[in-house]
């Protein structure tokens, strides 16, 4: 999420002059549990309720997009790289259901296909950006973008691939790899500024992130009639 902002320094004479930071945020690693309840209709078709929850890292980074001006305090450096130390977390917990088709739920090794739609809270600041400087012993906040991705309920997409492992209808050990489609607010550009230097507010978008998780797990038969539970 790259933008560039201004904020006035010092500098001797009257001229204005401003340093611009080049900012971005990514999302890093992180983890991920669920559970998941799911019915078989015949052999290989099954349609799954499940919960996640993910937890993925926030990273920033800051870089001035030229040497800093002079600043006998030093607050646009601090700022940046209070900013850059900062990242926070990312939270996401979906319900969804999944259209799954196996292969064969008899044999030792069955591959399976998911494709899955719901519903997921996302809780994680991505717009909005800020960073401290120090004064007279005093950590003072200076926001860099207004914006603020408030907490909300949003669509959510799985396209999972995977097998299971085990003799016959037991219970099996699961192994998945998914791509989660998650919808989040992303800065498109940099923050313009009011007459007295504040940033206003950024242009931004919603779109669709991919977050890819590996699963191990168990599964564990409450049915093994066709049909039924499991």
């Amino acid at each position: 999420m790259p933008l560039a902002l201004g904020f006035q320094c010092e500098q001797t004479g009257s001229s204005t002059v401003y340093d611009t930071l080049g900012l971005e945020r990514r999302v890093g690693e992180g983890y991920a549990v669920g559970v998941a309840f799911t019915k078989y209709h015949g052999a290989h078709l099954g349609l799954r309720l499940g919960f996640d929850f993910m937890h993925e890292a926030l990273r920033n980074s800051c870089q001035p997009t030229s040497p800093f001006q002079p600043d006998s305090m030093e607050k646009n450096s601090q700022v940046c790289a209070s900013y850059a130390t900062n990242g926070g977390s990312l939270d996401v917990a979906a319900l969804s259901g999944t259209l799954l088709f196996r292969v064969s739920a008899t044999h030792a090794i069955s591959p399976y296909v998911g494709l899955g739609v719901g519903l997921a809270a996302t809780m994680g600041e991505t717009l909005a950006a800020s960073g401290a400087f120090q004064y007279r012993g005093q950590a003072l906040d200076r926001p860099l973008v207004r914006d603020s991705s408030a907490d909300a309920v949003r669509p959510v997409g799985r396209l999972e691939f995977g097998l299971t492992v085990g003799s016959g209808t037991s219970s099996r050990v699961r192994l998945s790899v998914t791509d989660y489609l998650v919808s989040l607010e992303r800065l498109l550009g940099p923050a313009p500024q009011t007459a007295s230097g504040l940033p206003e507010s950024a242009p931004h978008s919603t779109g669709f992130r991919h977050t890819f998780v590996m699963t191990l797990g168990l599964d564990f038969v409450l049915e093994s009639r066709p049909g039924h539970r499991y």
